[in-house]
């Protein structure tokens, strides 16, 4: 589970890249950016639960939380990277 969360995410810039390239509309690149970093945040809680799980325990409550913050931050740092350009 820890490979696949480190192996398993695609790179924001990568996909936004590429929707440029291709001539996708303004709107359905900023819903692949945003999707794109939904996913990072729950790369990173995936990661970080099954560390956790292989050392101790762990609770879907905490797994559920981590992922609720890393989801919200990486929102949040969407709209302000969005608002620099």
């Amino acid at each position: 589970m820890a490979l696949g969360a480190v192996l398993a995410p695609p790179d924001a810039v990568a996909t936004t890249a590429i929707a440029r390239r291709i001539g996708l509309p303004r709107r359905i690149v900023n819903i692949l950016e945003g999707e794109s970093l939904v996913n990072d945040a729950t790369a990173i809680v995936m990661l970080r639960t099954a560390i956790v799980a292989i050392a101790d325990s762990v609770s879907v409550w905490e797994a559920g939380g981590s992922l609720l913050v890393s989801t919200l931050g990486d929102v949040l740092r969407w709209k302000v990277m969005r608002g620099r350009s």
